[in-house]
């Protein structure tokens, strides 16, 4: 029985679940390269905001006769060749969390800024899609993080209150969004994702096994 405060724990992908910033970092410097453009630009600001954002920046200034979208889905297909490649893992911790809010009745929600396309992949890739009773992607919603339109979808769909539900997240971005949806965030101080200005959420961790010690 869940007798904690919060009914739903909802979870970023990039950076939480997954480990991949790296992976875009890589992604998004391969393409720089398919298009003889240095990939030594400087990438960092892009971390947490919608791909689309950096790929429509870089066609506005290198004149790539590409759209936003097609960069963006090739982002995602090298990240794809990557985790196969490599055989990456989920994040450290996650599946045990997953297992412990399951063991504890906690609904489970992920709201990602990734396309639908990608969450499917990553989650059936990881094998860990069941846990995840409600998921929104960042193409089914008008606006992505940090934006809050993700997780006000997830709170819809839940039919669940937003003082009842907490966030995981690693960027500014993604707890800007999750606070202006009314939801409490703890962030997750990941290094692979930079250095993030975690100061909206209310509590900051460096671990995903801190999650269930602070609810």
């Amino acid at each position: 029985m869940n007798r904690h405060k919060y009914k739903m724990l909802v979870f970023d992908m990039d950076g939480v679940i997954l480990d991949s910033e790296p992976l875009h970092e890589y992604a998004k410097k391969r393409i720089l390269q398919d298009y003889n453009i240095s990939p030594n630009i400087d990438l960092f600001w892009s971390v947490g905001n919608p791909n689309i954002v950096l790929w429509r920046k870089i066609i506005t200034e290198y004149k790539i006769s590409s759209t936003p979208e097609e960069l963006e889905q090739k982002q995602y297909e090298y990240i794809i060749e990557q985790l196969e490649e490599q055989n990456v893992k989920a994040s450290n911790g996650i599946e045990e969390l997953l297992n412990w809010a399951k063991r504890n009745e906690f609904l489970i929600g992920l709201a990602s800024s990734s396309n639908r396309y990608f969450v499917d992949y990553v989650l059936h890739f990881l094998k860990i899609k069941d846990y995840f009773e409600y998921t929104i992607a960042g193409d089914e919603v008008t606006h992505k993080k940090p934006k809050p339109d993700v997780y006000l979808a997830i709170i819809d769909m839940a039919d669940i209150l937003p003082s009842q539900v907490i966030a995981i997240e690693d960027s500014s971005s993604g707890i800007k969004a999750a606070v202006e949806a009314g939801i409490s965030c703890i962030g997750y101080q990941n290094p692979t994702s930079g250095k993030q200005d975690l100061g909206l959420a209310e509590h900051i961790i460096t671990a995903l096994d801190e999650v269930q010690e602070y609810i």
